[in-house]
């Protein structure tokens, strides 16, 4: 009786179809594989993210700026109405031929910012949380050159200025945009 119910065992143990040490060990090193790679490709879809509204935040920034020296620019020249006088527009010389000193007469020729650096003023508002993370410094230049280098100031007029955006992320100096600032974006001012 000893005999057969030792036999039994032996019998169910080989028929046993379980999994097996090999079968384990494989399966731990394929589900560890799984899992690391799933945390790489979600830290980097979550790197992608970030820069994506990283950069968003900081378009929306050099907009917002872009937006203010233009409105500044307009208030400068613009004569409201007075008595029977209707408003106006001046187009004096000194603006269509040296536009560089309207634009000093509100900003310097380098400024910069600190996005998200102070909620209660202009400089540097606090528009979306993507800047808490990382300092960026948004420093925007002004240059204003003749063409080509050609004659003097008395001779050549400084009517185009270029603004360039600088943003200081990661310790790096990054030139972001550009644009050409002119008086004669609306035909105001005459051939010189």
């Amino acid at each position: 009786m000893f005999n057969l119910l030792r036999k039994y065992k032996r019998k169910s143990i080989s028929n046993n179809s379980g999994f097996g040490l090999t079968e384990s060990i494989i399966s731990i090193v394929l589900l560890s594989l799984l899992i690391s790679y799933s945390i790489i490709f979600i830290s980097k879809r979550q790197e992608t993210l970030y820069r994506a509204n990283l950069t968003s935040a900081i378009n929306n920034e050099i907009n917002r700026d872009i937006e203010t020296i233009k409105n500044n620019l307009f208030v400068q020249h613009f004569k409201p109405k007075q008595g029977n006088t209707a408003a106006k527009y001046d187009i004096s010389r000194k603006y269509c031929d040296d536009l560089i000193n309207t634009f000093r007469s509100f900003t310097t020729d380098d400024f910069s910012w600190k996005p998200g650096s102070s909620q209660n003023s202009y400089v540097g508002q606090s528009r979306v949380k993507v800047f808490r993370g990382q300092p960026v410094i948004i420093t925007r230049k002004v240059i204003s050159s003749r063409p080509l280098g050609l004659g003097n100031d008395l001779t050549m007029d400084r009517s185009i200025a270029k603004i360039v955006y600088i943003v200081n992320l990661n310790n790096q100096n990054i030139h972001w945009s550009s644009l050409d600032l002119t008086s004669e974006a609306h035909s105001w001012c005459t051939k010189g």
